[in-house]
């Protein structure tokens, strides 16, 4: 097997000083990092905000992904920051970076994760500026591929955690429902 991962636009190593975050640059990137490997046919694998991007990318391109695996994921941004605990975060990115990625990584990872749940913090704060974060929420209020998932062909594999505070289960259970 060969695994692939890369960084959005605005964070990690990619160009950091990006204006546009809508889901169509987000679908340029990924098709740019498939067309540059050669990719043929490979398995797909999409957490939280990239979910959108892998479902657009599945259904115009069901002739390359074998496998599509989301996590945490949402078909309509409109339905994942209408949580009043995301709201919050929100608007925490701007009065405190720091507070606001060490909530995020706990929240993801679980209350109780301690020193892995702080290096990913410190990963999020390595990875991305405020402004990027913020960036990012906006545009993804968004993004909707609700209407793309009938497209999607290949065998795939929804999955959740119910104690996710940030993403009912409610959500991923429709996205999956709508995958054929």
């Amino acid at each position: 097997r060969r695994l692939v991962r890369y960084d959005g636009r605005g964070q990690g190593l990619s160009d950091r000083d990006v204006t546009e975050y809508s889901l169509d640059t987000w679908l340029l990137d990924l098709e740019a990092a498939v067309d540059h490997l050669d990719l043929e046919r490979f398995a797909l694998f999409a957490p939280l905000h990239s979910g959108p991007v892998a479902i657009a990318y599945s259904a115009r391109h069901p002739e390359r992904v074998s496998h599509l695996i989301l996590w945490f994921c949402y078909a309509r941004g409109s339905d994942y920051l209408r949580s009043p605990q995301l709201q919050t975060l929100r608007t925490l990115i701007a009065q405190d970076w720091e507070l606001y990625t060490e909530t995020v990584a706990h929240a993801v990872l679980g209350w109780t994760a301690g020193e892995p749940a702080r290096r990913f913090a410190t990963l999020m704060r390595d990875s991305a500026t405020p402004e990027a974060a913020q960036a990012t929420f906006g545009a993804t209020v968004e993004f909707d591929v609700a209407a793309l998932l009938p497209q999607v062909q290949c065998p795939t594999l929804v999955l959740h955690r119910r104690q996710y505070p940030m993403l009912g289960v409610d959500i991923a259970s429709r996205l999956a429902s709508r995958i054929p």
